[in-house]
C-alpha cells in the first residue's frame, strides 16, 4: 500500500506503537498531527510530539515524520511556495 500514509492528530495518550509503526511501514509513512489547538481540556499535551521525542529518532526520520513527508503529500496540491 505504497499511497497510504498516517497521521497522529487524534492521539490523545501515550503508547500508541509508533516505534513499532515506523519498524513496519517506516517513518516516510508517518506524519506528525496533533489535536492540541482544539482546546480541550485532554489536548494540553501533544501525546505524539512527546512519544515521538522520547523515541530518539535518527535525523533522517524526525525529518521526515515532522516536516518532509506532509511536503511531500502537500505538493502535488499546494505550490511548494506556499508551505515553505
Amino acid at each position: 500500500f505504497a499511497n497510504i500514509s498516517f497521521d497522529t492528530g487524534a492521539m490523545t495518550a501515550v503508547a500508541h506503537g509508533l516505534e513499532e509503526f515506523i519498524e513496519v511501514a517506516g517513518a516516510r509513512r508517518l506524519v506528525l498531527g496533533t489535536d492540541l489547538y482544539s482546546g480541550r481540556p485532554h489536548f494540553r499535551v501533544a501525546f505524539p510530539l512527546v512519544e515521538l521525542q522520547a523515541m530518539g529518532l535518527d535525523n533522517n526520520d524526525a525529518e521526515a515524520i515532522f516536516n518532509l513527508n506532509i511536503r511531500r503529500l502537500l505538493t502535488p496540491l499546494v505550490p511548494a511556495s506556499a508551505i515553505s
